[in-house]
C-alpha cells in the first residue's frame, strides 16, 4: 500500500457470475428474512414454457438444467439472472402460480443482474448501474 491508498481486488465477473449460478443450483441463499431457490426458477421456467406467449423466451432447458460444458457458458447465468426472469417470477407470484416466497428468488435475480453490470461495464453510462464502478 502506497501514500495510504487502499488495493481491492475483485475477481472476474464473469467467473463470479458462473459461480453464483454453479452454487445456487446446490443451495439456497437467505439474507434479510428473505430465501431464494434454484426450485423457483425451475418451477417458473415449466409454467413459463407451456404459456403461448413467453415472458422469458430466452430461458431453454440448458438454462435450467445444464451439462458440464453448458455450466462454463456465462451467457446462460447472465440469462437466468436478469430482469426478465425477476419480473416474470413476481407476475407469477401474484397470480399465485408460484408461492409469495418465490418473490426472494425474484429479488436475487435482479440484485445480481445489476451486479454483474455494474463490475462488468467499461463505459461510464449516466445509467447508475450500467456504469463501471
Amino acid at each position: 500500500m502506497e501514500h495510504g491508498n487502499k488495493i481491492s481486488f475483485l475477481s472476474d465477473p464473469p467467473h463470479l457470475l458462473k459461480s453464483i449460478q454453479n452454487n445456487f443450483m446446490k443451495y439456497s441463499v437467505w439474507w434479510n428474512d428473505k430465501q431464494a431457490l434454484w426450485k423457483h426458477i425451475d418451477t417458473f421456467f415449466n409454467i413459463d414454457s407451456q404459456q403461448k406467449f413467453r415472458l422469458t423466451r430466452k430461458l431453454t432447458m440448458t438454462h435450467i438444467h445444464p451439462h458440464r460444458l453448458s455450466r462454463m457458458k456465462v451467457k446462460y447465468a447472465a440469462q437466468v439472472f436478469n430482469s426478465s426472469v425477476a419480473a416474470g417470477i413476481s407476475v407469477h407470484c401474484q397470480h399465485k402460480s408460484l408461492p409469495t416466497e418465490a418473490m426472494g428468488t425474484a429479488e436475487l435475480c435482479i440484485k445480481i443482474n445489476n451486479l454483474f453490470d455494474a463490475l462488468n461495464s467499461s463505459n461510464l453510462s449516466p445509467k447508475q448501474l450500467l456504469r463501471a464502478v
